[in-house]
């Protein structure tokens, strides 16, 4: 009997412990990412969603909206953003064309890292790496002007630029 009571009382300690540490984990994980960005403008340090997914748009570009940005038909597609540790991507796809200029203006020190990605059904495809030392433009091509794209900027990064036919 004080066996069992013996393995009970550890079983249940063992559990509590584990709790608590996920729990830690969690929390830290949040507030270093929201800490990590400052004020972005058409990117979020989060991937570009599917229309009609469950992500919701809120304030300072935390989530991205479940939006596509058609070059061909709305234009040149803006944004900035800086993050220390988080990476940030575009808030939109962005379509309508077989080929864009894109000029990537780099306001750090260090060199920044940015992927073109293409969205996928199963899963979405790395197309092109830019690094970037300073400023200077990308003409992406052979592209399919019906696919969606977006770009991932690596962090730590500091920049602005745009998406243009």
């Amino acid at each position: 009997m004080v066996k069992k009571i013996v393995y009970l009382v550890a079983f249940v300690s063992i559990l509590l412990v584990s709790f608590n540490v996920v729990s830690a984990d969690n929390l830290e994980g949040k507030g270093s990412q929201e800490a990590s960005t400052t004020s972005n403008v058409g990117v979020s340090n989060k991937p570009p969603t599917e229309e009609g997914k469950k992500e919701e748009i809120t304030p300072f570009g935390v989530y991205p909206p479940s939006q596509t940005h058609d070059i061909s038909k709305s234009g040149r597609m803006s944004f900035s953003g800086k993050a220390n540790t988080s990476n940030l991507w575009t808030n939109k796809y962005f379509t309508g064309s077989s080929s864009y200029k894109i000029w990537f203006n780099n306001k750090s020190s260090s060199t920044l890292k940015v992927e073109l990605w293409k969205d996928g059904f199963w899963s979405d495809s790395l197309v092109k790496t830019y690094y970037i030392s300073s400023d200077r433009f990308g003409y992406p091509s052979g592209l399919d002007h019906n696919a969606k794209y977006y770009l991932l900027f690596h962090a730590p990064s500091n920049f602005d630029g745009y998406i243009d036919m």
